[in-house]
């Protein structure tokens, strides 16, 4: 939309765009996310009616002071708030990191749906290092020290999510190139929810 211009060049911080896009289309478009890597510097809110679309695993990437400290853990990605019940979904997207970041949880889902599958999620990767651009490609070496993210996914109490061919893993090796990394998340899945979960064909190497 010309009126948000959105970057995905892996540099710009693309969150006040894709914020307000998110906020004008929920409940009435579909939004598709060219393949790129976006910038997040601050938690993105999914807001109940929303439909989001990447191309072939857009990257949206947590970035900034905001999500390193590890004793206030922050999401980059936050589906709907406690209490919200309705639809969103997401296809084909993967959630990262471009720094060490021990305080980013990548998704929070707080919200359910009228009937299962209404907030869903389908080919929703997390990725944490093993990614060209990132600095956790150059600066994890000890996997110890090296906390590139608090969670992958945190499931609240109030949450009821589908999920569906979704692999989180936390890189040993570089796909991009030839670097060797020993990035390490404090945690994989959170599971809180006291609603139904649904995962179907899920692999995790946190």
């Amino acid at each position: 939309m010309a009126a948000h211009p959105v970057a995905g060049d892996g540099s710009t911080d693309d969150t006040a765009s894709i914020q307000a896009i998110l906020n004008d289309a929920a409940g009435k478009q579909v939004v598709y996310f060219p393949y790129g890597i976006y910038i997040l510097s601050d938690t993105l809110l999914i807001p109940v009616g929303s439909r989001l679309v990447g191309e072939t695993f857009t990257q949206l990437s947590a970035s900034g002071a905001k999500f390193k400290d590890a004793k206030n853990p922050r999401p980059m990605i936050k589906v709907g708030s406690a209490g919200d019940i309705g639809v969103a979904q997401m296809q084909d997207f993967m959630f990262t990191v471009a720094d060490i970041l021990p305080g980013s949880i990548l998704v929070e889902v707080n919200m359910a749906g009228e009937k299962p599958g209404d907030v869903g999620f389908w080919f929703c990767n997390f990725r944490i290092g093993g990614a060209k651009g990132s600095k956790v490609e150059a600066n994890c070496k000890d996997a110890k020290n090296c906390v590139a993210a608090r969670t992958a996914a945190h499931f609240t109490a109030t949450s009821s999510s589908y999920w569906e061919h979704t692999w989180a893993w936390s890189a040993d090796l570089d796909l991009d190139g030839s670097a060797t990394e020993l990035a390490s998340p404090a945690s994989g899945f959170l599971i809180e929810s006291q609603k139904g979960t649904w995962m179907l064909g899920m692999g995790s190497g946190m």
